[in-house]
């Protein structure tokens, strides 16, 4: 497994699904997909590698605020004006994606969109993000979460077997 996180894993499309699948992940309603990414700052750079693998699928990001990084010290409209515009980004998802460790924003982030009953995807390296200390977030075992685990790539194929309703298959090596 490499470090880079756009290359954690390698694996064919090709052999998993047709060029019609692949079309039909890509859209939903004949629309393509939005998808919002929560994570914090210092997971940036995995946030950007997979929001260009999301966009090369065809999907839409409705926010991304790493291209601003932290606003902390830059004044309240700013930050004022940027809690906005992640909210509104979490609204007009159709698919919410939390990569952890998060932090206050990411799990504001979450919360909006159980409440907005969007589907939530739920990203960590190892079952241990879900229980820090023997306690874990109550969110995360909402009925809108799929919780992976894993390679980086176990989310993609997770994200494409939900849109194409295909099963889930195990890229993980026993």
């Amino acid at each position: 497994m490499s470090n880079n996180p756009c290359i954690s894993c390698h694996f064919d499309w090709k052999d998993y699904c047709s060029t019609e699948k692949v079309n039909e992940c890509s859209r939903k309603n004949n629309q393509a997909i939005k998808f919002y990414i929560a994570s914090r700052l210092e997971n940036a750079e995995q946030v950007r590698c997979l929001a260009k693998i999301l966009k090369m699928w065809g999907w839409e990001h409705t926010y991304d605020w790493t291209t601003h990084g932290s606003v902390q010290g830059k004044g309240e409209t700013v930050i004022r004006e940027v809690a906005h515009k992640e909210i509104q980004g979490v609204k007009n998802a159709d698919i919410v994606i939390v990569l952890l460790p998060g932090g206050r924003g990411t799990h504001t982030e979450l919360g909006a969109a159980i409440a907005l009953d969007k589907p939530v995807f739920i990203y960590a390296p190892t079952d241990e993000f879900f229980m820090q200390d023997n306690r874990t977030c109550a969110f995360y075992w909402n009925d809108n979460i799929t919780r992976v685990t894993g390679c980086m790539f176990n989310l993609h194929v997770a994200l494409f077997s939900f849109f194409t309703k295909l099963p889930v298959i195990n890229t993980s090596k026993e």
